[in-house]
C-alpha cells in the first residue's frame, strides 16, 4: 500500500515539472529592461546619497515596482524578470559582460536574444 500512495506523488511531481519546464521552453527568451529602469531612476533621484543607501533605496522601490507572475503549479514563485526566460541588466553592476558590437538585442521595451 505504502508504495502505491509514493508513485501516486511521483507521478503528480513528474507531470508538475514537466509542465513547468514546457511552459518555460515554449516562452521567447528576452532582455529585461524593467529593473533596469528602475534602479536608475532611484539613482538618479539620489544622486548625494552614499552608495549603499542608494542601493537600498533601489532595492526597496524594486520590491515594490516590479511585477510578481505567479504560474500555476508553481510551489516556489518569484523571479526577477516579469518571464521566466528573462535575461536581467543590472546597471549597478556595470556592462564589462555585454558585447556592445552587437546591441541589436536591445530596445525601448523588452527585447528578445
Amino acid at each position: 500500500m505504502r508504495d502505491y500512495v509514493s508513485s501516486i506523488f511521483e507521478i503528480n511531481k513528474f507531470y508538475r515539472i514537466e509542465y513547468l519546464k514546457k511552459q518555460m521552453l515554449d516562452e521567447k527568451r528576452y532582455v529585461s529592461m524593467e529593473q533596469a529602469r528602475i534602479i536608475t531612476r532611484v539613482y538618479k533621484e539620489n544622486e548625494k546619497d552614499p552608495v549603499n543607501i542608494r542601493r537600498a533605496k533601489a532595492l526597496a522601490a524594486t520590491l515594490r515596482e516590479m511585477p510578481i507572475r505567479i504560474e500555476p503549479g508553481e510551489l516556489i514563485v518569484g523571479n526577477r524578470t516579469p518571464g521566466v526566460r528573462g535575461g536581467v541588466v543590472f546597471p549597478e553592476g556595470g556592462l564589462s559582460w555585454v558585447d556592445m558590437t552587437n546591441l541589436s538585442c536591445l530596445s525601448k521595451n523588452s527585447s528578445s536574444f
